[in-house]
């Protein structure tokens, strides 16, 4: 286990320091340096053949770690596996947090961010093939960026199954960065679909659907108004009808 303090200014470092065990390794940045930067320290002092990202403040199911890997033993094609979530708020379970179940999520990237990040483990050799791992410049949606990266050299797949618990709470970055999050996202997408000339056919795909989606409420609306039109000429002509 590699554990990655950000300049942390409470107890965080002392209590980790405290830790005997052998198999946790604790890294300190001298100076905060945001998510992105704290994610790759681990990854470049990881040496294990996959690699699964935990937050702080969420809770792991117990065979999460022996199922993924039994997953991705059997299938050598993909590199980056999720799974399902389930919100917790106060430490009671509630609802359970659904992406699509699929061995090839790339195809859902165009529509947004298709894998839960505390969820995904990783193949190091997948991360590899990348120039870099997570993008400095995203405080946000870093790991969208990273799978639309990863799309390119590697299959990405989610389970149904639940392995993480998500605790929620005001002071997380998904919860005060909505807007900046929203941007940097648009940014990834714009990049995603001219880095692939097949998403690049799917986004058109999806703009044409858009547009008789469009046209198709725009009759519906002509077709509304001519109807008041006629009611309101029926009614003026025909004194029976009040």
């Amino acid at each position: 286990m590699i554990v990655v303090d950000d300049a942390s200014t409470d107890q965080s470092f002392r209590i980790l320091e405290s830790f005997t065990d052998p198999r946790i390794k604790v890294l300190r940045h001298s100076s905060n340096q945001g998510l992105s930067s704290g994610l790759n320290t681990a990854i470049k002092h990881a040496k294990g053949k996959y690699l699964a990202r935990h937050d702080s403040d969420d809770r792991s199911e117990p065979n999460r770690l022996a199922e993924q890997v039994a997953y991705l033993e059997s299938h050598p094609r993909v590199g980056v596996l999720g799974g399902q979530m389930a919100f917790c708020i106060g430490g009671l379970e509630g609802e359970s947090l659904m992406t699509p179940v699929s061995d090839d999520v790339s195809r859902f990237l165009l529509q947004g961010n298709a894998l839960f990040h505390p969820t995904v483990m990783i193949r190091r050799s997948s991360l590899d093939e990348l120039s870099h791992f997570y993008d400095p410049r995203y405080r946000n949606a870093q790991d969208y960026d990273l799978w639309c990266r990863l799309a390119g050299v590697t299959q990405l797949a989610n389970t149904s199954d639940v392995v993480v618990m998500y605790e929620v709470h005001e002071r997380q970055q998904t919860m005060m960065h909505r807007n900046r999050q929203r941007r940097f996202a648009l940014e990834i997408q714009a990049k995603f679909l001219w880095n692939s000339s097949l998403h690049r056919d799917f986004a058109v795909s999806q703009l044409f659907r858009g547009l008789i989606s469009l046209s198709r409420h725009f009759l519906a609306w002509a077709l509304y108004g001519l109807l008041g039109q006629f009611r309101g000429i029926f009614a003026k002509d025909n004194p029976c009808a009040e």
